[in-house]
């Protein structure tokens, strides 16, 4: 069964300005939710009476996050072994998207719905079988990976005895030209198709901006002529 949560966060500020200075960075945001996944986790751990210890499991470009979250787990008082422990987390997808853009006010700027999802899942393995090979003694992933970040097939069935889905969602609103600012070129997931200002509403703004001036200057003649 798979959780999906919704969640509007106030996503301003960075550390060392203030809280309304700035909007977060994509990468920021992703971070968290990695807070919403350790909450969840240590509910799953409590629930079903599995302990303080958990492992994790991120693929690629998704090791980034692991700090954020072994900071957030531990703040939940549970433990992040790399091996031995018979509860893993596992991240499949981080993602970003942007909505159409729109206006707040008449010629004014235009922003973005931004939207970012965390999901993975919360797998419990046999005592037997708690050790992954695949996963290093800083709760990583180690060797090679596919671009789509998908984990080795080497779980078996019979090594898994319940897994737990999760997906957390967070959207905001950004102005359309900082869009490229907040994403990292070299994390992809960071990174989606920025949606194109539309064209009649440039030409409108150009248009109405180059009327007002037009009628200013001829109401500047006429007062002058007068």
């Amino acid at each position: 069964m798979a959780l999906f949560f919704l969640l509007t966060p106030n996503l301003k500020g960075q550390v060392g300005e203030p809280k309304e200075s700035r909007t977060l960075s994509n990468l920021e945001v992703f971070e968290s939710l990695t807070a919403e996944v350790a909450g969840f986790a240590s509910d799953y751990l409590k629930e079903n009476n599995l302990g303080k210890n958990i492992a994790l499991e991120l693929y690629g470009d998704y090791k980034v996050l692991h700090p954020a979250l072994v900071n957030n787990l531990i703040e939940k008082g549970l433990s992040v072994n790399g091996s031995g422990s018979a509860v893993k987390i596992l991240v499949k997808n981080a993602a970003v998207s942007y909505g159409s853009p729109f206006t707040k006010s008449f010629l004014g700027d235009y922003y973005s719905e931004r939207t970012a999802e965390l999901s993975g899942e919360i797998l419990v393995f046999n005592p037997e079988n708690a050790s992954p090979e695949n996963t290093s003694s800083d709760g990583t992933s180690p060797g090679s990976v596919s671009p789509d970040h998908t984990a080795p097939e080497n779980t078996s069935p019979e090594s898994t005895l319940n897994a737990k889905s999760f997906r957390f969602e967070v959207a905001d609103t950004v102005k359309l030209s900082d869009i490229s600012q907040l994403e990292n070129r070299g994390l992809p997931f960071t990174s989606s198709e920025i949606p194109k200002e539309p064209f009649w509403g440039s030409i409108t703004n150009i248009a109405i901006a180059a009327g007002s001036t037009i009628l200013a200057v001829v109401l500047f003649f006429t007062v002058r002529t007068n």
